[in-house]
């Protein structure tokens, strides 16, 4: 008998199902599955992956400290308003086309004499 449970949510657990499940996923697949699997992942792999994280990994690399010791200098920001360059620019106004409206049709029924 399968033992089924009602969860918190409401929802059944088949205990018995999740075992056989886990015990599936523990054994090692046969070497057919195995080629086969590979060959499908191989087909549906990206080839810019694997040059993008070199990329990634270099740049962490990099920004890393050499030493524990060693931290990264913070950098001072002026606060003086006057180093800034006031350069905001006033918006332009946008020119809007004004369609003209379409005149709905009048449904004439037509009687059939």
């Amino acid at each position: 008998m399968a033992r089924k449970i009602r969860s918190m949510k409401g929802e059944e657990v088949d205990f018995d199902l999740l075992q056989i499940k886990s015990r599936l996923e523990k054994t090692e697949k046969p070497v057919d599955v195995k080629t086969r699997e590979d060959f499908v992942h191989m087909k549906r792999k990206r080839r810019g992956n694997s040059k993008v994280s070199e990329l990634i990994s270099k740049r962490l690399e990099e920004e890393k400290p050499k030493k524990k010791n060693d931290t990264v200098e913070e950098q001072k920001v002026s606060s003086n308003a006057d180093d800034i360059s006031p350069e905001v620019k006033e918006p332009e106004p946008i020119e809007q086309e004004h369609k003209p409206k379409k005149k709905k049709r009048k449904i004439v029924k037509k009687d059939d004499k």
